[in-house]
């Protein structure tokens, strides 16, 4: 049966540092809409990332032609009444492939991992603190909006990856992971006249104002 690669960082907060592969049968992909997180091209001998965020970066994609043999591990994702298998690179961990699931399964998906941990995406979210942040970019005058659980790693890891000064122009605080992903989409939506690409828009005066209201 025909597979799709995917690619994930091993870390995720630091995508730079590499990524793994996960195969995942085709038909699956199909019926679920599973998109590619972060997508990759050759550029000469080099290998050129563009991520969730719309910034590109180069990072090394492990194995990035031959998949398979004994250095693979099996997850199983339940989401949307399915039952998918992940065959994922032994160097990947729990946490490189959460942060993947994530990016397509329901919030009330479970995963199992090879030691049959059951691990529900909700509970996940569940107790800790989450933020929305907004970073802006003064040589685009962009400002991303987007979630985390540590902001200062997430803004250390985008400033990694852009040649241009990053600068943090506020956070709001939730209770959970969850609801902070949840504002994220509901301001992109709030936003979307000023949407530039990923999770960009346009530094004009209505969002500066709203952030000067949330600050």
């Amino acid at each position: 049966m025909k597979k799709e690669v995917f690619f994930t960082p091993r870390t995720p907060s630091e995508p730079t540092k590499g990524m793994g592969w996960i195969e995942i049968n085709d038909d699956a992909v199909k019926r679920l809409g599973i998109h590619h997180l972060y997508k990759w091209m050759f550029r000469g001998s080099n290998v050129e990332i563009v991520g969730p965020d719309g910034l590109k970066f180069n990072a090394y994609l492990d194995n990035p032609n031959g998949y398979g043999g004994r250095h693979k591990k099996r997850f199983i994702v339940h989401s949307h009444g399915e039952v998918v298998l992940l065959l994922v690179q032994k160097k990947l961990t729990i946490d490189a492939v959460l942060h993947f699931v994530r990016s397509w399964a329901k919030p009330e998906a479970r995963v199992i991992t090879p030691g049959k941990r059951v691990i529900t995406l909700s509970s996940e979210y569940a107790d800790l603190p989450g933020y929305v942040y907004f970073v802006f970019n003064l040589d685009s005058n962009a400002i991303k909006i987007g979630f985390a659980k540590d902001v200062q790693k997430r803004l250390a890891a985008l400033q990694t990856s852009s040649p241009s000064q990053l600068k943090l122009l506020g956070v709001i605080r939730t209770q959970s992971a969850r609801t902070a992903e949840q504002l994220e989409g509901t301001l992109h939506q709030q936003f979307a006249q000023l949407h530039i690409s990923g999770e960009w828009f346009k530094a004009e005066e209505t969002l500066l104002n709203y952030l000067r209201e949330v600050n």
